[in-house]
């Protein structure tokens, strides 16, 4: 695809791959969006469908909860009432559980029947927290607070001890990036009301860090270490950009080395989802940069960091 003369050659190679059940003569290459989300969503499909209630909610709940935070963000910054345009573009993710009709209800209408105890007071105390601070950083982060209290609710009921220890991966990663963000985008040290608890991390490790320098350090100690390795010359935003990169890696990582060798477990559709949702990633990037004239070698630099 990347070495194609041109984006209609790209998307002839589009065709041959795992999505060719999706096409037909009125496909044009500006529609190989949709048509890569329609091979993840029948993944979805068919992973739900032969794995069910053994811990899915670690891969769809993360969508749901962005598509909650992108509907709470266009309701209280946005001051609008509805959902105009329920796709990537729009911030949205298919992916999730919660369809366009019942994340407008649940943010818009307050609609909170059926959902998870922990997801409904979450939606309750961020109406009342825009309300007393209109402060949007606070609404995410009581939905994010929510997102791994559930998480962790379902590891102990389910005693996976694989669910387990994701959990305390997601969480640390979570945190460590956090921390980051903190230092670098507001120079200061990360309030306790935005650290998730859960994870092998002590808050009083990381409260009085409000540099980079102090951050390397303590993070040399972590199993994050290599995450802060050669970015100290790079801008702030590239620093924040290179560890999110890295973290992802971390846990992609995680999840591949722990499905090796397993059968009949949760690893396995994890770890086969998170595959197909990367290469879509890719496939999405490079399309996107054969239509908007990108040389290949340009494509081959920027998926260096994928």
């Amino acid at each position: 695809m990347i070495g194609a003369a041109s984006a209609d050659d790209a998307f002839r190679v589009l065709t041959e791959l795992q999505y060719s059940e999706y096409f037909d003569e009125s496909v044009r290459p500006a529609d190989f969006e949709k048509i890569i989300e329609s091979g993840l969503l029948e993944t979805k499909k068919m992973i739900a469908e032969f794995a069910e209630n053994c811990g899915l909610e670690f891969l769809w709940q993360k969508f749901d909860i962005n598509n909650l935070k992108r509907a709470a963000k266009i309701k209280f910054l946005e001051q609008k009432n509805s959902i105009k345009n329920f796709s990537e573009n729009g911030g949205f993710s298919l992916l999730g559980n919660f369809s366009k009709q019942k994340i407008e209800e649940i943010i818009f209408q307050k609609n909170l029947k059926n959902l998870p105890e922990i997801l409904a007071t979450a939606c309750e105390n961020a109406e009342k927290n825009w309300k007393k601070n209109q402060d949007f950083r606070e609404i995410e982060n009581i939905f994010d607070r929510a997102h791994f209290a559930n998480l962790q609710k379902i590891a102990k009921k389910l005693r996976s001890k694989f669910l387990k220890n994701f959990f305390e991966i997601i969480v640390d990663s979570a945190n460590f990036v956090a921390l980051a963000r903190s230092i670098l985008i507001f120079q200061k040290n990360l309030a306790k009301k935005f650290w998730i608890a859960g994870g092998n991390f002590n808050f009083c490790e990381i409260e009085k860090i409000d540099n980079f320098a102090d951050f390397e350090k303590w993070a040399a100690k972590t199993k994050f270490a290599n995450f802060t390795k050669k970015i100290a010359e790079f801008s702030d935003e590239e620093k924040i950009y290179k560890i999110e990169k890295r973290a992802d890696i971390f846990y992609k990582n995680f999840v591949r080395e722990n499905a090796a060798g397993q059968y009949g477990t949760i690893q396995i559709p994890i770890n086969y989802f998170e595959q197909r949702l990367a290469n879509a990633r890719m496939i999405k990037f490079v399309m996107s940069a054969k239509i908007n004239g990108m040389p290949p070698e340009k494509i081959y630099k920027v998926l260096e960091n994928f």
